[in-house]
């Protein structure tokens, strides 16, 4: 089934930031690359990142049916006009494993309009989402582009394949170790046909304090969301799944609003439903006055690896102004605002800890907050506070030993 175009958007990147073109120096012809990915067709990755970095564009070999792709295609090499415009438009195909046409569109709009110079790389401003149905024939299908640089009147073809597999429950993630590790590269790396069994086999009910793992159970919801195809598979587990399992499950879907796709009883369908509802997950974005609902947010980025909760993270240094409310709470007289001013200190404290340790340990993060810092449209509290933030992450990564070259292109 072929979906709708995504908007057109306009950026560059210099050309070092992606591989799979032709060397520079050994072929300086229009070039086309062809990247089927899960990432959603927003592309904040490559959008909302600061224009010399180099996004880490994940690829997809296989897809299930009901499962959304994108083809992301890359222009190298084109030429421009006197005034720096370029003009490219491009035509997608692509063929059942019989060789088959399944669907294919033309005069795409690659891109129109300025660009630095020559030597960037430009991504389509129409990607093309694809999810193939029930009746579709499992096996490789062949994507083919040709791409047209309209000024050059050259065109350059490239294709790729994509396997349709039948969808499994798996083994993994296998260990707990591994499912930390999925967890932490899912933003980067997605991989949503293992979400139902690192759900059903990894992910607590509660944390170590007894309380539900608002955090967890939140990434999976929006896992879920965002790949509603799973729903079914996830829930033809119930009947065989433990007790722990059936809980997890029953949630999921309440909060899905999807709980009739358990085979149960009218009655048992009621019991679920009035337990499920007890459970509610707090609201991330709104009013923040707890450490949960930034976990939260930290949740939907290594979900989506959109920079939508960074920015939200980023509001919450607003709370700057009750900095010390939690040592001023030991000698008030403890009233509700003495209290809330309190939370709002240790909502505060997070957040700063929280952004500069995520900077760190994942680039993306890091790219977004200086995009944000730099284009974002903060107010001048947040601007100032991310700038310190930022400023403090790199001079600590400059203080390490060398070789540093590694480190820094992982930066930025």
């Amino acid at each position: 089934m072929l979906m709708k175009t995504s908007k057109y958007l306009v950026l560059v990147l210099f050309l070092f930031g992606l591989s799979g073109f032709a060397h520079a120096g050994s072929d300086t012809s229009f070039d086309v690359l062809v990247v089927p990915t899960l990432l959603d067709s927003e592309m904040d990755v490559w959008y909302k990142t600061p224009p010399d970095s180099a996004p880490a564009i994940n690829a997809v070999s296989a897809v299930t049916k009901g499962q959304t792709f994108q083809i992301a295609v890359f222009f190298s090499r084109y030429q421009i006009d006197k005034k720096n415009n370029a003009d490219i438009t491009y035509d997608v195909q692509l063929k059942k494993p019989d060789g088959s046409p399944y669907f294919e569109q033309k005069g795409l709009k690659g891109y129109a309009g300025k660009t630095l110079r020559a030597d960037v790389v430009l991504l389509c401003g129409n990607m093309v989402g694809v999810s193939f149905d029930p009746e579709d024939p499992w096996g490789d299908y062949t994507i083919s582009v040709i791409a047209h640089d309209n000024i050059a009147k050259t065109s350059k073809s490239k294709s790729v394949k994509i396997m349709l597999s039948k969808w499994s429950l798996g083994e993994k993630p296998a260990t707990f170790e591994d499912f930390d590790k999925w967890y932490q590269d899912y933003h980067v790396a997605p991989k949503p046909n293992e979400a139902v069994y690192a759900y059903l086999t990894h992910e607590p009910l509660q944390d170590k304090k007894g309380e539900l793992a608002f955090a967890g159970l939140y990434f999976f919801k929006v896992v879920f969301v965002e790949n509603k195809y799973l729903v079914d598979h996830l829930a033809s587990r119930f009947e065989k799944a433990t007790e722990e399992q059936q809980k997890k499950i029953i949630l999921m879907l309440h909060w899905l609003n999807m709980l009739d796709k358990i085979k149960a009883t009218p009655e048992e369908k009621a019991a679920y439903k009035a337990w499920a509802s007890q459970v509610v997950l707090p609201d991330p974005y709104g009013e923040t006055l707890s450490g949960g609902q930034q976990d939260m947010l930290w949740a939907e980025f290594f979900a989506t690896g959109k920079i939508r909760p960074i920015r939200k993270l980023i509001s919450n240094l607003e709370y700057s102004k009750y900095k010390g409310s939690i040592e001023a709470y030991k000698e008030s007289k403890k009233t509700e605002e003495d209290k809330l001013n309190a939370y709002k200190d240790a909502v505060f404290q997070s957040a700063v800890w929280s952004l500069a340790s995520n900077c760190k340990q994942h680039a993306l993060v890091a790219k977004y907050c200086i995009y944000l810092h730099d284009n974002g449209k903060l107010s001048a509290n947040e601007k100032s506070l991310l700038g310190v933030i930022l400023s403090k992450v790199f001079s600590q990564d400059n203080e390490k030993e060398q070789p540093k070259h590694e480190q820094k292109n992982n930066r930025l």
